[in-house]
């Protein structure tokens, strides 16, 4: 069995499959969805709900390569723990950085998406001293749940998942019966190049499961219940993402045009209180959303210091409440410093093939980890030897070459800052060898 070294104290395991299971839902259904049906439909027309589909079952070969990677650690890292034991631990720095980078930029754009939507119900929160304020305050109070305790975090995430997908389902529900049928079956197969676009969006819409994978030593029976969790999560939200396209497209003629869809649709049916209610709901998704990567990415911080790739200190756990209070505060610090700036557009280029990279790396480290140290019997594995790691591989690989140059240098960037803090560490290794001997 693949494992590495762990010394010290040892984070509390509290997070058991139900609440896994949330955090992945919560993962995938990011405050994205409160807009995208509006991007689909411009793009596909009708053709839109079955599209979600295609992506769910296209992603559905990397969540497969995730959940046979996990079964060989119970350790935090994820697609750093991944890469590094198939790779060696360069490869496996840059996979748990580019995880970082993108969740950094994750939170501090939700965060100032939760400022707006709420300052449609209160107009100062919009702008200024009032929007600066509410967008820290939001991270922080995030950060400090997640600092007093894992168990503390978990419940957060499981409140705001089962409140995110309330408002979903009764809009589901509720506008089933007012869709007309002739905006959402499709007449033809769309464009080629209206397919390849689309696919680049929806594959995203997916994106978010991995976080499940990185607080690996928080994690009740983690070989058990991640595979479960990373299964269950993308059957479920695929399911509200294709009722949520078809009522929205079925409900709403100008979808394509609204730059929020499920409230103008929901006003459509339920009127004026619909879209209300449907913008609480879209502020407790981002607030899940954010909630979730508050609760992941310091884990991320926590691995890599731990694998003597950051400074040591980010691998400290508080002494009562056994969580990594350095790499909270320090994550929280950065994602507010970027909120504060609000111009995220050369930025958020980065997270697109920065997380395809290390997708890429996971699927091709799982026949790696199978020769390395096979799994003992009743553990998950992926059937049908390398046909589908293969086609995970594949499938990232054609992703990537759908992306602009901008998206291409801005990752390139990130890599060329790792390379940087990884050559710093291995020197300051060196020096620190060489003055103790």
């Amino acid at each position: 069995m693949t494992t590495l070294a762990v010394t010290g104290a040892q984070p509390a395991r509290e997070i058991g499959l139900v609440s896994l299971i949330a955090l992945t839902v919560n993962g995938i259904l990011g405050s994205g969805i409160f807009m995208l049906p509006a991007a689909v439909a411009r793009i596909l027309g009708p053709a839109g709900p079955m599209a979600y589909g295609a992506a769910a079952f296209a992603v559905a070969l990397v969540v497969l390569c995730f959940a046979e990677a996990s079964t060989h650690f119970e350790q935090s890292g994820g697609p750093y723990l991944y890469a590094r034991a198939a790779f060696g631990p360069f490869v496996g720095f840059q996979a748990g950085w580019l995880f970082v980078v993108t969740r950094l930029i994750s939170v501090a754009a939700i965060a100032n998406g939760t400022a707006s939507y709420l300052a449609t119900f209160w107009a100062p929160i919009g702008s200024g001293v009032a929007r600066s304020s509410t967008v820290v305050a939001i991270i922080g109070a995030l950060a400090i749940l997640n600092w007093v305790g894992v168990r503390q975090g978990k419940w957060t995430v499981n409140f705001l998942t089962a409140a995110k997908l309330l408002p979903l389902i009764v809009f589901i529900v509720v506008g089933l019966p007012a869709v007309d049928g002739a905006r959402v079956i499709a007449s033809g197969a769309p464009a080629g190049g209206a397919v390849r676009e689309a696919a680049f969006l929806l594959v995203f819409t997916f994106a978010g499961f991995e976080a499940a994978a990185i607080a690996g030593h928080e994690i009740v029976n983690p070989r058990r219940n991640l595979p479960i969790a990373l299964i269950a999560a993308i059957v479920i939200t695929t399911a509200v993402y294709v009722g949520v396209q078809i009522v929205a497209q079925g409900t709403l003629p100008a979808v394509a045009a609204s730059e929020a869809p499920l409230a103008d649709a929901a006003r459509m049916f339920m009127g004026p209180s619909g879209a209300a209610f449907m913008g609480v709901g879209a502020i407790l998704a981002t607030m899940g959303t954010n909630g979730t990567n508050l609760l992941v990415t310091p884990r991320m911080l926590y691995a890599l210091a731990e694998g003597g790739h950051l400074p040591a200190r980010l691998a400290r756990l508080h002494p009562r409440f056994r969580t990594p209070d350095v790499a909270i505060a320090c994550f929280a610090v950065g994602a507010s410093g970027i909120a504060l700036v609000n111009d995220f557009t050369a930025l958020a280029a980065t997270s697109v093939v920065s997380r395809l990279c290390f997708f890429a790396t996971t699927c091709l480290a799982v026949p790696i980890l199978r020769r390395r140290a096979p799994a003992p019997r009743g553990r998950f594995r992926i059937p049908g030897g390398p046909v589908v790691p293969a086609l995970a591989t594949g499938l990232c690989v054609w992703l990537i070459g759908a992306s602009a140059p901008l998206q291409w240098l801005a990752c390139g960037g990130a890599i060329a800052v790792g390379t940087l803090l990884y050559a710093w560490t291995k020197t300051r290794e060196r020096t620190e060898a060489a003055f103790s001997s």
